[in-house]
């Protein structure tokens, strides 16, 4: 997905595939709720989930690691890449750290922040 994002990127311009990588994410939350609530079938959830990985594999998801390198100069770009990725780990910690309660209080609900945070 690295690589296709990579090739998006060259080919395409970056905010426009972040937004349609933050949009297909939106969509895909969104009905993922409706799913859950039972309007649609468990395999339509399935569908759902499938595309917001995959909306996310093309934008949001490799842009943040490839575009650090393109920020800084390059006696930096180690020192930028460290921090990113220490940044990301320890919001993907809380984000894993929370989303159990989240779901216990929220239920079907349980993905309308990320669908809020989308927007």
């Amino acid at each position: 997905a690295t690589y296709l994002a990579l090739l998006l990127m060259e080919n395409t311009n970056r905010r426009t595939l972040i937004l349609w990588s933050a949009g297909g994410m939106l969509v895909s939350s969104v009905m993922l709720v409706v799913c859950l609530l039972g309007y649609f079938s468990k395999l339509a959830s399935l569908f759902f989930l499938i595309s917001f990985v995959s909306f996310f594999e093309i934008g949001l998801g490799p842009i943040p690691w490839l575009i650090v390198a393109e920020m800084f100069e390059a006696k930096y770009v180690a020192t930028a890449m460290s921090a990113s990725c220490q940044l990301n780990w320890v919001c993907n910690f809380i984000v894993g750290l929370i989303f159990p309660y989240l779901q216990s209080s929220l239920g079907a609900f349980s993905f309308l922040p990320f669908a809020v945070v989308l927007l």
